[in-house]
This record gives structure tokens, sequence and C-alpha cells, in this order.
């Protein structure tokens, strides 16, 4: 049975300026994260409003097909890097973005010569959006790198920087 009593906010030993990095970590993970969803929605909604993946017999399979699977996995490797901290995932995330930026690129070349400039705009922010993902995956890939592996190994065990406070009953 609990009496009455205070509760008193007691803080570890980790200071502000230990604990500002780890939040930024965390942070910058859960937005990595964020990112390979909304990329994965992406391409399911594409594959969803195309003909269909692997339609029709084996033989009449094109390339683009098989780029389609290959992008698939893209973004779920992009995930578990940024949930695990797994730099060569995230590498692989960087790639897809790379090969998006490429298929933009080629989509501008084709609304050009058809006139439509819609999606020519539509290709254009596509790019800087995937421009501005590269660079946040990048500063998380160099962030990863500057923690030991005893403070990654707690990032990979769920970390989280509510996790510092400790509220106890007197």
């Amino acid at each position: 049975m609990i009496q009455s009593g205070t509760f008193a906010y007691v803080e570890t030993h980790e200071t502000h300026e230990n604990t500002l990095p780890r939040n930024h970590l965390w942070s910058l993970s859960r937005t990595v994260q964020f990112l390979c969803g909304i990329d994965f929605m992406l391409l399911l909604f594409n594959l969803v409003n195309s003909d269909g993946l692997f339609s029709g017999p084996p033989s009449s399979y094109s390339i683009s097909d098989y780029i389609t699977l290959v992008l698939f996995a893209l973004p779920i490797c992009g995930y578990i890097g940024a949930r695990k901290y797994n730099r060569p995932f995230l590498c692989l995330y960087i790639l897809f973005n790379i090969v998006e930026i490429g298929i933009n690129i080629y989509e501008v070349n084709l609304s050009f010569q058809n006139g439509n400039s819609w999606v020519t705009f539509m290709c254009i922010f596509g790019i800087v959006i995937d421009v501005w993902i590269i660079e946040l995956v990048y500063k998380l890939i160099i962030m990863i790198k500057r923690f030991n592996r005893e403070e990654m190994h707690n990032f990979r065990n769920n970390w989280r920087p509510d996790g510092n406070t400790v509220w106890v009953l007197y």
C-alpha cells in the first residue's frame, strides 16, 4: 500500500550537452523511418495505378517489372537501417533516392517533349525532395559514425529521449 508521499524529479548523470546529440540522432532516425514509409506507400500506389506487376505470361515480363521489385525492397532497407542504425541499409536507401532522381529526370525529358508543364513541375519538385532526403540520410549516417559501440548498442535497444528522466516516489 502506498502512503501519502511526494514526487521528486531526479535526473540521471547525463548533462544537456551529452544528451543533445543523442536526441538529434533519435529524431533524425525517426524522420528517415517516416520518409521510408511514405516512399513505400507511393511505390505501392504507383503499382496499383499501373497495369500491374508481372501481368501476362512470363515471356512478356519487362525489365521495369524487375526494377519495381528491387525498388520495393530499398525503402524497406532504409526503414530497417534507420530503425537499427545500420549504415549499409541506409546507403541502399540513398541508392533508391538516386534512382528516383534518375527516373524523374527521364520523366522531365518526356514531359518537355509532350509539352506537359504540370508533370515537369511535379518531377522537378520530386527531384528537390529526393535531394533533401539524401541529405537527411547522409547526416544520419555521419551521426551514427560519431557514437561508439556501447552507445550504438543502447540506440539499437530502443533508447528513447524521455528515458533519461526518472520519477521517484518518496
